[in-house]
């Protein structure tokens, strides 16, 4: 909108309005009638976090559950002990899957749609996601190890049961699993359905799924986060692998340290804009990645076995993609062009930090960490 000032003897002149002077720094503020704001901004860290520990404490009692019925039998623990530490471990994934279902919420609100039932479906669908996947992974599995339980003792009793009975306990256990997922979505489910209302509720129904209206995230600040924590995944991977090494040939315990504690302050320099930052980034992704290389397929020239090649574990493959992740990033920081700063570019940012933090416990939970000998996890160390 524009207003017509008369001049002295001149014609008129179209003088800006305030309002749209600025539109890429201007964000109307707006109140929809359940009480959710319709700010651009990013979903603030508390309504996610909060949804994913409810939500995700819940939905991981019934893996649980399912996994003691109809799972593995030497996978069975203690309940509580296991689901006690798999909660650190499950955290993340569903964290991602909220703040996804959140974000979708807002922009449904945006459009006054119904907010408040975007707000618990955004919730319902994130976490619900996240718990389906577990479900499908724990299925696949249990299956997978039950089916080798049925072959290896098929192969041991002789004739007592031919190819027909085996393969019918085979589709026996197939079947076991198929509808132990059924029951498990259902589950997880009706339970986040239950839990997201009443978290909607206890807020009184003003669920907060906007940030303040000045909050604008340059791409540049939002690679330099997602560098920082592809860094600090990598060292923590490698930290977690420096008992087994110091084990095995001390000399490899004090290189997997030290890389780890040169990653921790090249990811805080990434984070301060320190000179040279980059480059010191390129030096310690690149410099693991080769002697993981040559370890796995030539050989190490030094060491307790010279020359012998060493196995490739899953705890190596997710190091090496967190590395692999860095140098990527990097790249985009060194030619990516200068672009308006953006208030929704902070969710991409936090996306980007969840993705990488689920990646690094998925490696960490092939490392051995004594911790995680509770739910049975078998180490795969590390480069």
């Amino acid at each position: 909108m524009t207003a017509v000032l008369p001049t002295h003897g001149g014609p008129t002149r179209p003088t800006a309005d305030p309002a749209t002077t600025h539109p890429a720094t201007t964000h109307p503020v707006t109140t929809t009638r359940s009480g959710v704001s319709d700010v651009p901004g990013a979903v603030p860290w508390a309504t996610v976090l909060v949804a994913a520990v409810v939500l995700g404490a819940a939905d991981l009692w019934w893996v649980l559950v399912l996994r003691g019925a109809v799972g593995f039998i030497q996978r069975a623990r203690s309940p509580f002990t296991v689901w006690a530490t798999e909660v650190v471990l499950w955290l993340p994934l569903v964290a991602l899957g909220v703040l996804l279902g959140l974000t979708a919420a807002q922009r449904v609100a945006a459009h006054r749609r119904g907010a408040s039932v975007a707000a618990v479906g955004g919730m319902v669908a994130g976490a619900s996601a996240a718990g389906v996947a577990l479900l499908a992974v724990q299925a696949v599995y249990d299956t997978a190890l039950q089916r080798g339980q049925v072959s290896e003792m098929s192969s041991m009793v002789g004739k007592g049961c031919d190819a027909a009975c085996v393969q019918r306990q085979l589709d026996s256990v197939a079947g076991l699993q198929l509808r132990a997922f059924g029951v498990g979505v259902a589950l997880v489910v009706v339970t986040n359905v239950v839990l997201a209302t009443w978290l909607w509720a206890a807020a009184g129904g003003r669920l907060r799924l906007t940030g303040p209206a000045t909050t604008a995230t340059a791409p540049d600040t939002v690679l330099r986060r997602g560098l920082a924590a592809t860094l600090a995944g990598t060292a923590a991977i490698h930290l977690a692998v420096v008992p087994e090494h110091l084990e095995e040939w001390p000399a490899a315990g004090a290189f997997f340290l030290v890389l780890a504690t040169v990653e921790l302050l090249a990811a805080a320099a990434v984070l301060r804009r320190l000179r040279g930052d980059l480059l010191v980034v390129v030096a310690v992704s690149v410099v693991p990645l080769v002697v993981w290389l040559v370890s796995r397929t030539m050989g190490l020239p030094i060491g307790p076995e010279p020359g012998a090649t060493e196995a490739v574990g899953p705890a190596d493959v997710v190091s090496c993609l967190l590395e692999l992740g860095s140098l990527l990033l990097v790249g985009l920081l060194v030619t990516a062009a200068p672009r308006p700063e953006a208030p929704h570019r902070a969710t991409s940012g936090r996306v980007l930090v969840l993705a990488v933090a689920v990646t690094t416990v998925v490696g960490l939970s092939w490392t051995g960490i004594p911790w995680l000998d509770a739910i049975g996890v078998v180490g795969g160390g590390g480069h």
